[in-house]
């Protein structure tokens, strides 16, 4: 049975919170909107997709040696947005900058999981937090609002770990859980979780 995978960087307990009083700000200008779980926010490196388990110890192998060639770094959580357009917005997100070190990482775990054979996204890589799937039509409060926070300043934010992640598709939306977890910079510190 083939698992949904991909790779992230947790994001602070901060961050989480400031994300949160978004979502409640977004709630009162949108009703058409499916917020994402404070919780589950996160920021995707790369996206497997649907992989078969028994590559799974090689792809944790593959993160332990992007994390240990990668130093800890924060990065600024800043503006709100959509994709792919606001004319007919499907993702709400807060963007993150693209410092050089996440730009690095994200790099090098790509080249690595292409050498497993999974598929290079194609389109320049865009950093950022979702924190809603768009269902339907948005009001022009809600339109306004994501435009006005164009330069919103959210947060600065350590990255100090790599996480594989399963995602599970539910009817309210997907739960991710967390597999396996090493941190940037080869300290000794590492979490695997089994199926």
């Amino acid at each position: 049975m083939r698992i949904r995978l991909f790779i992230a960087l947790p994001i602070s307990e901060e961050i989480r919170k400031r994300c949160k009083a978004l979502e409640e700000i977004g709630r009162q200008k949108a009703s058409s909107i499916r917020w994402v779980d404070p919780e589950q926010i996160h920021l995707t490196l790369f996206f497997l997709g649907w992989t078969d388990p028994t590559l799974q110890p090689r792809i944790e192998a593959q993160i332990r040696e992007s994390a240990r060639e990668a130093a800890p770094f924060s990065t600024q959580i800043t503006g709100l947005g959509v994709f792919p357009k606001p004319s007919s917005p499907k993702v709400f997100w807060a963007g993150v900058s693209n410092e050089p070190p996440l730009l690095a990482l994200q790099q090098n775990l790509s080249a690595r999981m292409a050498a497993l054979g999974f598929s290079i996204e194609t389109r320049p890589y865009r950093p950022h937090l979702t924190l809603g799937r768009i269902k339907g039509p948005v009001p022009e409060t809600f339109t306004r609002w994501v435009a006005e926070g164009n330069g919103l300043q959210i947060g600065r934010c350590e990255m100090e770990s790599v996480t594989l992640m399963e995602s599970r598709m539910r009817p309210e939306g997907s739960i991710y859980t967390p597999l396996f977890t090493t941190t940037l910079g080869g300290a000794p510190r590492e979490r695997v979780i089994g199926f």
